[in-house]
């Protein structure tokens, strides 16, 4: 008799916003009001430390959202006083390296501007090489769209690679901390 078990995995979880034509036009208005230059992209995640002025605003057009989604994920989730929440858009040529968000935080991308026929999805990267060839194995999930969120563990290496299209790619990042 053979026995087959996975014993290390890795949960990534997709959430589809409803009422996405509605809450987009107000997201890229919050976006494109505080876009700084930075090497890579453009975000506020430097002039803000983390925390977007519009944290409040954002925060009330998906605390809804969030009341169906956290308890699902069956995590001590801390509150949104504690939460990080910053922007980005991906212009022809920008990315973002390799990095990823620590330890005891949930991580999350919101696609607010998001064509999957001209751009990529977060590239995440596992935690640990292959057993048997010593590989690190890269996935880029292939069903996003705009107004989903993908949350994942924050100690996850993930990046947004160059940016091919003309078309901006925007997004909203934020972590959760847990405990």
């Amino acid at each position: 008799m053979l026995g087959i078990k996975d014993i290390f995995s890795i949960k990534i979880i997709k959430y589809s916003l409803p009422d996405w034509e509605n809450k987009k036009p107000k997201f890229i208005q919050m976006i494109d009001d505080s876009d700084s230059k930075w090497y890579e992209c453009d975000t506020d995640y430097f002039i803000s430390k983390g925390r977007s002025p519009y944290f409040d605003e954002w925060y009330s057009i998906l605390k809804d959202d969030f009341d169906i989604l956290l308890p699902q994920i069956g995590l001590p989730f801390r509150g949104p006083d504690e939460w990080q929440l910053w922007s980005q858009t991906y212009n022809k040529g920008d990315y973002h390296s390799l990095h990823n968000h620590g330890l005891g935080n949930m991580s999350a991308v919101l696609y607010v501007e998001f064509d999957p026929e001209e751009h990529m999805s977060t590239t995440f990267y596992s935690p640990f090489s292959d057993p048997f060839f010593g590989s690190i194995e890269s996935l880029n999930l292939t069903d996003v769209q705009e107004g989903d969120i993908i949350l994942f563990p924050a100690m996850l290496g993930h990046e947004c690679k160059v940016q091919q299209s003309d078309k901006p790619r925007k997004i909203m990042s934020f972590n959760i901390p847990i405990g």
